[in-house]
């Protein structure tokens, strides 16, 4: 792919296509370094004259890999400019495209700790996501769980605790949605600890712990999601 990167005759959108999503990869085995060195290169090739499409997603992928990294302010500078190629050209995206960026872009802002940027981000997806998809689709419920962090960062624990608790009876025990099911968790733990149910709280959040420690790399993200969890229950339960 690098050597891709560097041929002079090599297309450059498709480069930037296979540097972004390699480095997209490379985060989720936990090779932030390698994934760093990519974008390196990915970040002269974006400065071009490319395809929309190709830097819409090139900045998408560096969002996922802030994200996963526990970089909020990379996050939210990437998604921006996934958003603004989005903005620039939008008849070549799908509505589903763009909904699924501003899903993103609340997840982002869900971890930043921005509720109004989350809410507003989540608004816009919403009508095109819950067409697209049936309840107890997976990206349906992937996108309940956003909902739900959304509502514990407004103050709503009932609403929070609610559709975090449906969320994790839809996921199931799936391999691929543990991520997910992890955030479920954690509102239900957090949720519960505002509303006084401690044990419940405690409950919840020991059951995260143990699944959190089988995930297999453990990325900064999912560290720092039970922290806030685990101190969030502490602040309202005590240790």
């Amino acid at each position: 792919i690098e050597t891709l990167s560097s041929q002079r005759d090599a297309d450059a959108s498709h480069a930037l296509d296979a540097l972004g999503s390699a480095a997209g990869v490379l985060s989720k085995l936990g090779y932030f370094d390698d994934a760093a060195r990519l974008f390196a290169r990915g970040d002269a090739l974006a400065a071009r004259d490319l395809s929309t499409a190709a830097r819409e997603n090139y900045w998408r992928q560096r969002a996922w890999v802030a994200l996963r990294a526990s970089d909020a302010n990379g996050a939210a500078a990437a998604i921006a400019r996934s958003l603004a190629a989005q903005t620039e050209s939008p008849a070549e995206f799908t509505a589903l495209r763009r909904a699924e960026a501003h899903a993103l872009a609340a997840e982002i802002a869900l971890a930043a700790g921005d509720a109004p940027t989350a809410r507003a981000e989540l608004a816009l997806a919403a009508p095109v996501l819950l067409a697209e998809y049936p309840a107890a689709h997976a990206q349906r419920t992937a996108f309940d769980v956003l909902q739900a962090r959304s509502r514990l960062l407004d103050g709503d624990a009932t609403g929070a605790l609610a559709l975090a608790q449906a969320s994790v009876a839809l996921l199931g025990n799936a391999d691929d949605a543990a991520k997910d099911r992890l955030q479920a968790q954690y509102v239900i733990a957090r949720s519960a600890a505002m509303l006084g149910r401690c044990d419940d709280a405690r409950a919840a959040l020991a059951l995260a712990q143990s699944e959190r420690d089988a995930l297999n790399p453990l990325l900064p993200r999912e560290r720092a999601a039970f922290d806030a969890a685990s101190a969030g229950v502490d602040g309202a339960c005590g240790r």
